[in-house]
Formats: C-alpha cells, sequence, structure tokens
C-alpha cells in the first residue's frame, strides 16, 4: 500500500448535500477528562515462559519491507495538530476504508460479499472547497455527499463520554452498520460478521494513515443512540467504529 497506488482525489457533491502467577502491569493514559487502565499481560497466556526444546525461533520480520514498516510505524495516536488533511490524503483514506475495486468488490473482505458497512466523514476544518460537515462516502463513484453541513465536535466528543483528545483531530472517519444488508443471509452471525468486517477496515484506515504521515486511534466506547441521533442514521443503523485523523503533534 504506497502512496503512488491511492485513487486520484475524490469528487465532491454538494446537491444532498490467564493461569501463569507473573503480575499484570497497569498503565493508564491520560484523556482531558476521561482516564482508561489498560491492564496489559507481559506475557502470552497459552505459552511457557521458558524456551523448551520445542519451541522454534522464527526469523525476525523485515522491519523495512513495505508492509511492514507500516506495521512497524502504526500506533494508536490521540494528539494532533490542527492543520487540516489534504484532499489527496482524505481521498486515500476514504478509498482504504471501503473503497471499490474491480467487479463490485471493495477493498476490504465481507461474509458473502454483502457489504453491510457504510463510511461517513466528518470535517472539522475544511479541506480544498469542502467545508466543515457531514459527508457520505458513495463507494461506487468515489465521491463524497454532504449530508449536514457545520460543526459537529462537541455533540460527537459528548456521544464519545467526552473523549476529549477527539476534538483535537480535523478528521474523524465513523464506519455505519447496516444490519438488514446482512441478517437475511447470516441470521444471529450477522453480528459477529459486522464487527470482524469493522475491523478489517480499521486496519487498513491506521496503515493508510500511516503510510500518510498521519496518526488515528481506534474509538469503540460512545453511546449508540446519542451518535445514531448526530448522524441522523435510519432506524437499525447504528455506529460501530470511529477513527479520529490527523498529523501527529
Amino acid at each position: 500500500m504506497v502512496a503512488a497506488s491511492s485513487p486520484s482525489p475524490l469528487s465532491t457533491q454538494h446537491s444532498a448535500l490467564t493461569t501463569h502467577h507473573s503480575p499484570l502491569t497497569t498503565h493508564q493514559v491520560p484523556f482531558t477528562n476521561l482516564h482508561f487502565e489498560f491492564l496489559i499481560l507481559n506475557y502470552d497466556a497459552r505459552m511457557p515462559q521458558e524456551t523448551t526444546s520445542t519451541a522454534l525461533k522464527l526469523p525476525t520480520p523485515d522491519k523495512n519491507a513495505p508492509l511492514e514498516k507500516l506495521l512497524f510505524l502504526r500506533k494508536s495516536q490521540r494528539d494532533y495538530k490542527s492543520r487540516p488533511v489534504t484532499l489527496e490524503q482524505l481521498s486515500a483514506l476514504c478509498w482504504s476504508a471501503q473503497g471499490a475495486l474491480p467487479g463490485g468488490l471493495r477493498v476490504v473482505p465481507s461474509a458473502g460479499a454483502t457489504y453491510p458497512l457504510d463510511l461517513l466523514v466528518v470535517l472539522n476544518q475544511p479541506c480544498a472547497a469542502l467545508q466543515p460537515g457531514i459527508y457520505a462516502y458513495l463507494t461506487a463513484r468515489h465521491e463524497l455527499q454532504l449530508e449536514q453541513a457545520g460543526k459537529f465536535t462537541k455533540k460527537i466528543v459528548e456521544a464519545c463520554w467526552n473523549q476529549m483528545f477527539m476534538a483535537q483531530a480535523p478528521l474523524l472517519l465513523v464506519i455505519t452498520c447496516a444490519p438488514e444488508r446482512i441478517t437475511p443471509r447470516y441470521g444471529e452471525r450477522s453480528r459477529r460478521y459486522i464487527d470482524m468486517e469493522a475491523g478489517h477496515a480499521g486496519q487498513n484506515v491506521a496503515l493508510m494513515a500511516a503510510q500518510l504521515g498521519l496518526g488515528t486511534v481506534m474509538v469503540g466506547a460512545f453511546d449508540d443512540a446519542a451518535l445514531a441521533k448526530v448522524f441522523a442514521l435510519p432506524k437499525g443503523q447504528q455506529v460501530v467504529y470511529l477513527f479520529p485523523i490527523g498529523e501527529p503533534a
């Protein structure tokens, strides 16, 4: 995934507009109004701590290979500069999340090619000719369609339980789901497939952000109903994942 292969900038439409006894290590990640504790295991619970005669040492990954380099660069980023993203960066990020491929497929694998996910773009700052607002990404045409004009940062942050770092990001990508596209085929397992697909899209976005010199973090802590209201989602649809994106501070 290299910059040269990114699609051309998208066009815009404004008309519709374990059991081991070693201790756990605790890390606190500070937020302005919210603190999360992350318990990080310093061992793999499935494996013995000591090397055994049956363990095989694997070759070290090549940090300079294209994909491996991006995997090493990717990290959770919660501090952003106020500089807007460029239209080219926005185009590449949208395509990485839900872009089209030949034959009606998308860049993200989907159970039965049902594609229950949609992508919303929230601009907190202008981007080229695009003004702040909520846009829908139209996958087939690689376009953005304005849904709601204005700034929605305050409402989104409140619905995400006041994770204030999100307000710094000039761009938010929002993955939503439409269960009616997948439930008739997979029934009760549909929710699992939706979450898996969102994970695929999230990693794509994170790696593309790293390729573009940007930072992001996956946000899954939010009030479902409140966000659905902010984005005016149709009944039955909901937000699955959010990604604040910007240049690392």
